[in-house]
């Protein structure tokens, strides 16, 4: 099953709670989703140690939307492996969704 925490890990679900504390509730690991822009590393490296505070298990990251190619510097300081990279693209058709879910699937295999 995947849980998506859109916006990032600290985005409240209600008065009280963060896409954090679901995780923790549910017990579940981490798979960062990182784009590469200015302030990446930054807010990449802010959510794994918030993970590690919080005893949660990161997996490793995507990237998506190679816009400045910053992913191998980013796994190098989180510590996490590189599951994949989905490209930008202006045609989305079930090709490219099935290559790029074969790639994940096989790095995720591989960690799990």
């Amino acid at each position: 099953m995947v849980i998506e925490g859109v916006g990032g890990i600290l985005v409240p679900v209600n008065d009280n709670e963060f896409i954090i504390d679901v995780i923790k509730k549910l017990n579940t690991k981490v798979i960062l989703v990182s784009r590469n822009y200015l302030g990446s590393i930054n807010h990449s490296l802010l959510t794994v140690n918030i993970c590690k505070q919080r005893g949660i298990d990161v997996l490793g990251c995507i990237f998506n939307n190679q816009y400045l190619g910053y992913d191998h510097e980013i796994v190098n300081w989180l510590g996490y492996p590189k599951i994949g990279s989905i490209p930008f693209t202006k045609t989305l058709d079930k090709t490219l969704v099935k290559a790029q879910a074969d790639a994940i699937r096989l790095s995720l295999q591989q960690l799990l």
